[in-house]
């Protein structure tokens, strides 16, 4: 039988004769080495970019916080006017309606120290207005100037006495649209 050796390992020793070997593991060396450089060089920069960074980010947040505040704004504005314009659209498609003549009408109409503070639209072709009055004669009258020219239903709403006057709530029908 074979004698098998045990000591083989010793017969093959690892040696640096080889000048390949010995280039690649200085290649490798050097290239780890680069590389502890480079992520130190970014970490390092990126530690000082930190702060600007994070007030950037507020400055963006802030902005987004306004952004959002501003379509909230505009939301409650579409809503309070959206009625009005939908009424004032409708209006426009009716030939023989003028604004201008309501308008008119109502710069002729309205009497000394009268006031208007309100004017509402709705849907079913009314308007609407508050104001305050002299006295419940100067009502009488702003309502009677109005429905003159009997193309439109005028009428009292409710009125309201107070200290110097009358508040009163007019209705003004306008579906005959000024035949």
């Amino acid at each position: 039988m074979k004698r098998i050796e045990l000591n083989f390992l010793q017969k093959r020793r690892f040696s640096w004769e080889n000048e390949g070997l010995k280039f690649s593991y200085y290649a490798l060396l050097s290239l780890l080495a680069l590389l502890f450089l480079v992520s130190a060089y970014f970490y390092f920069k990126i530690k000082a970019v930190k702060p600007q960074y994070e007030s950037l980010n507020l400055a963006l947040n802030q902005l987004r916080s306004s952004v959002e505040r501003e379509k909230r704004e505009i939301k409650s504005l579409e809503a309070r006017l959206l009625p009005g314009i939908s009424f004032l659209n409708s209006g426009l498609e009716r030939k023989g309606f003028s604004y201008t003549e309501v308008f008119y009408m109502l710069e002729k109409a309205l009497p000394s120290r009268a006031y208007l503070t309100e004017l509402t639209v709705s849907s079913n072709g009314k308007v609407v207005f508050t104001g305050f009055f002299a006295s419940s004669s100067s009502i009488k009258s702003f309502v009677d100037s109005l429905s003159q020219k009997g193309k439109y239903q005028v009428y009292l709403m409710r009125e309201e006495r107070k200290a110097g006057g009358s508040v009163a709530t007019i209705a003004w029908d306008l579906k005959g649209g000024g035949k």
